[in-house]
């Protein structure tokens, strides 16, 4: 049996849906009044996010990952950029 598409770009397509779960579920919190809804979504975000890191980390495992290792003056330059938008806000 030939399959379309492989284990690697289904995992990648599980992740970036994973991202937009919880980026919907970002917005209904912000603008929602129902304590319920907002309990209900704060549950399924939870479980996206270990979904998440459990795709993550078999992604990781198979070495599907490249690991980017930032140094000091990037990390720095990140710093600052953050603390600049903390101004604008």
């Amino acid at each position: 049996m030939e399959f379309l598409f492989s284990e690697r770009e289904i995992l990648n397509q599980v992740m970036q849906d994973e991202k937009i779960i919880l980026v919907k579920c970002s917005e209904i919190l912000g603008e929602s009044s129902c304590q319920e809804l907002r309990r209900m979504v704060t549950e399924i975000m939870t479980e996206s996010q270990q979904l998440q890191f459990e795709f993550h980390n078999a992604m990781k495992n198979r070495g599907w990952l490249s690991r980017d290792v930032a140094n000091n003056d990037k990390i720095q330059s990140l710093v600052r950029q953050m603390n600049s938008i903390k101004e604008r806000i």
